[in-house]
Order: C-alpha cells, then sequence, then structure tokens
C-alpha cells in the first residue's frame, strides 16, 4: 500500500539530486532513475504519473529529452500492464469508463 508513495518520494529526491548535480551526465542519470521509479509507482497507484509532467520540465529544456524521460517513466507501467490486457476485469476496471470501453 505504500509502494506508490515510496516511489514518489524517492522520484522526487532523486530529481532534486539530478538537479543539484554539477556534472550533466549524473544529472542525466539521476534524473532517468527518478522517472523510472515514478513509472513502477504507477505500476501500482498512477498517482505517481502525476509528478512525471512538472518534474520533467524541472529537469530539462530539450524536448528530446523530455521525450526520452516520459518514455521512461510509462514503460515500467506499459510492461507490467501487459499480462492483464486481454483480461475482462482489467479491461472492465481500468480501461473502461462508467461500463464503456475504449477500445
Amino acid at each position: 500500500m505504500c509502494t506508490p508513495t515510496a516511489a514518489m518520494l524517492l522520484g522526487t529526491y532523486l530529481v532534486s539530486r539530478a538537479l543539484a548535480a554539477n556534472d550533466v551526465s549524473k544529472a542525466r542519470r539521476y534524473g532517468y532513475w527518478a522517472m523510472l521509479v515514478l513509472g513502477l509507482g504507477a505500476g501500482f497507484k498512477l498517482v505517481p504519473l502525476f509528478l512525471v509532467p512538472p518534474l520533467i520540465v524541472l529537469l530539462t529544456r530539450s524536448w528530446w529529452q523530455r521525450l526520452k524521460l516520459f518514455g521512461v517513466s510509462i514503460a515500467p507501467l506499459l510492461l507490467l500492464s501487459l499480462p492483464f490486457l486481454r483480461t475482462p476485469a482489467y479491461v472492465k476496471g481500468v480501461l473502461s469508463i462508467r461500463g464503456h470501453t475504449h477500445f
């Protein structure tokens, strides 16, 4: 139950380390780790994903780097969801809004 909260705390801590880093490669590495941790937290609850856009804006000005950071944050969520995409309970409970599926 505390996994998403721990992911949000660790992710924001890693972003703060990235912002405080003197070396660009070290800052980039902390940024990627932060997005990965937030993506793993989003595999349990989607709440950590709300932190991703503002933290990405803080981390870099390059749109290409922002896109890569977003991909790193979304990849764990997609990989954790793959086994369940074809189950009726997942489609009805997660991919639907008020009983209407989007697919």
